[in-house]
């Protein structure tokens, strides 16, 4: 069972297989039950995972021999203890010695730089830098040119002075908070009626391309994928043919099916689960679309669980995601062998 027990030192893995046409059925099986298990990331030949253990609230594996490596990140208030940490966005880089790090925000306003390379090596957590961030509650962001003081925010929309709503907001700023630019991606507010929010339609998780300053952010109640190449100052959006758009009049939140949810990204690929909601047609089953950093839809596969937290192996060519099997009520962490979709993509 992958839990945050001290006792848990390792993964056995069965892997299924990966078919790259549309629809096809995936074949997994369950590494192991999970309890207290709230996110997992893939980072080279390393898989992180995130509980509620207080001792150990990230613990790290080899994707090799799914071996644990070490844990980390116990509960406190010290430089390198933390309080219902998250990540944000499945993100990692490199420092200048080529040393990985894990962006872990502690309390939901302060960003922690945890040292992954020389945790291990030390057997205890290292924290090289840490700031104050964008409050989650507020928004989402990204960290920019692996410079912990240099981010790309995204501000949920709220009422403003005069009692108006406005649309989600994005920025890049630098050290300090300090605003470098302002992108203005909604020239204006939705129109809806009958609701007392609209601001569920703007939410999306963001995610950074692992090498360049390009964001993707795959809307949670909207067919649309917001692109943002930063560097460039290309900036485009990919949207569903005949679904809800933002020229809409909206009048009911309910009427509005979830669309994207938990992805995660290489430096050629995203894969992003989409539609969970309790009405789809397999209701057992996840459907994960991949794309390209360029807006190109490249495959629809369906994965035979319902997983709702992915992370993908590059090296192995597998994504992990947890969730239940069929006619399991027990959560797990499941395999899925990409070997065949990735070598139909790379083609």
């Amino acid at each position: 069972m992958i839990s945050t027990h001290q006792d848990q030192d390792r993964l056995l893995v069965k892997h299924g297989t990966a078919h790259p046409q549309h629809s096809a059925k995936i074949p997994v099986e369950p590494l192991y039950p999970v309890g207290g298990v709230n996110h997992l990331y893939v980072c080279d030949s390393i898989l992180l995972i995130t509980g509620n253990n207080p001792v150990a609230q990230l613990k790290v594996y080899s994707t090799n021999s799914f071996s644990l490596l070490g844990s980390f990140c116990s509960a406190g208030r010290a430089k390198n203890e933390f309080n219902n940490p998250v990540n944000n966005g499945q993100q990692f880089y490199r420092n200048s010695k080529n040393e990985i790090i894990f962006p872990f925000i502690d309390n939901r306003f302060n960003v922690k730089e945890v040292n992954i390379s020389q945790s291990l090596v030390k057997n205890s957590t290292v924290v090289d830098e840490s700031v104050q961030c964008l409050d989650l509650l507020r928004g989402n962001f990204q960290i920019l040119d692996n410079d912990i003081n240099r981010t790309f925010e995204n501000v949920y929309g709220a009422r403003d002075k005069n009692d108006l709503y406005t649309a989600s907001k994005y920025y890049i700023k630098s050290k300090d908070g300090e605003i470098e630019k302002e992108l203005n991606v909604f020239p204006r507010v939705l129109k809806f009626t009958g609701i007392t929010t609209y601001i569920p339609y703007y939410i999306g998780a963001i995610y950074k391309h692992p090498e360049k300053n390009i964001i993707v952010q795959p809307l949670q109640y909207m067919n649309y994928l917001l692109y943002f190449d930063l560097d460039n100052e290309k900036y485009f959006a990919v949207h569903k043919k005949g679904s809800l758009s933002f020229n809409d009049d909206i009048s009911s939140f309910a009427n509005v099916k979830m669309c994207f949810g938990s992805a995660s990204v290489t430096s050629e690929y995203i894969f992003v689960i989409y539609d969970l909601n309790d009405d789809r047609k397999d209701p057992e089953m996840t459907d994960l679309l991949v794309f390209d950093w360029n807006g190109n839809k490249l495959a629809e596969l369906k994965l035979n669980a319902y997983v709702y937290r992915i992370a993908f192996d590059e090296i192995h060519s597998k994504l992990y995601g947890l969730g239940y099997s069929e006619g399991n009520t027990d959560e797990g962490l499941f395999s899925f062998d990409f070997n065949e979709l990735m070598s139909s993509l790379n083609k």
